[in-house]
């Protein structure tokens, strides 16, 4: 297979296929023509017993890889929708795909700190970088100022269906693995955007004038007021919440304090 590969390079010209560990393979040109096409030669170039095949094959099988155009300045993502007319000299990156996920509020200012996968260094991200990736699945990619490798950003939002999970990058498995993860040189961080849970104040009057104050998300602050009522389910209490005064049974006051007093639509309790 390989000697025919050689012989079809030398009489079509070639692309240079630069995998995740950074090993430069030369394809013939006529076989970049699809993703599809692309994909299974990716298939055949790691079906050999190196270590640098070993540590890539898990990402392939899993989809958790993608192929790129990257000239240090713009990055280009060859998708299977989206496949750009590949010439001779061509340098296709394939990189591995790491999840993450991250808070809505996150990461919006004008940069943010990625902290590497592999070695823990901090680096600042600009954040129009990964605007710009996602609104043209292009963009930029980024060496880490600690060791070196090659990764990029992309960001989806809030709401976008959950991809399977793939390894982040800090393994917990023995020695071997470590080593081998050590290996892989190109990568993209996929971060998913998840909103963070609504913080509510407690309003509960503890003395003349003074509230609770106690702050978080609805299951705690719902938790925490319980402390405020007595212990008898069926004993009539008074809503101390401020400005209000109610009488009601005790049972009933959780659902008064997140509809009445948080304005909670009633599903949420």
């Amino acid at each position: 297979m390989q000697s025919l590969m050689n012989r079809t390079v030398a009489l079509v010209g070639c692309v240079t296929l630069v995998d995740a560990t950074g090993h430069n393979h030369a394809i013939p040109v006529n076989f970049c023509t699809s993703f599809q096409q692309l994909n299974k030669m990716l298939q055949v170039l790691l079906e050999g017993d190196s270590i640098e095949a070993h540590v890539q094959r898990p990402y392939v099988e899993a989809g958790q890889y993608d192929f790129c155009i990257d000239d240090g300045k713009q990055l280009t993502r060859l998708t299977n929708h989206e496949w750009s007319n590949i010439a001779t000299g061509t340098t296709i990156v394939m990189r591995v795909i790491f999840e993450q996920e991250t808070t809505l509020s996150s990461g919006f200012d004008h940069e943010f700190d990625y902290k590497c996968h592999f070695c823990g260094t901090v680096n600042h991200i600009a954040v129009w970088s990964i605007a710009y990736s996602l609104e043209r699945q292009a963009g930029c990619s980024f060496n880490c100022r600690g060791c070196k490798r090659r990764f990029q950003i992309s960001r989806e939002p809030p709401g976008a269906k959950q991809r399977t999970r793939s390894s982040n990058g800090n393994s917990t498995g023995g020695s071997d693995e470590d080593s081998e993860m050590q290996l892989l040189r190109n990568f993209l961080v996929r971060q998913s955007v998840v909103r963070d849970p609504p913080t509510f104040s407690c309003d509960w009057l503890v003395g003349e004038n003074t509230t609770c104050g106690f702050e978080g998300p609805w299951d705690a602050l719902r938790m925490h007021f319980m402390s405020h009522l007595p212990v008898v389910s069926n004993t009539p209490i008074k809503c101390h919440w401020q400005d209000c005064g109610l009488i009601m049974r005790r049972d009933n006051v959780t659902r008064h304090i997140s509809q009445r007093h948080l304005r909670m639509r009633r599903r949420r309790i």
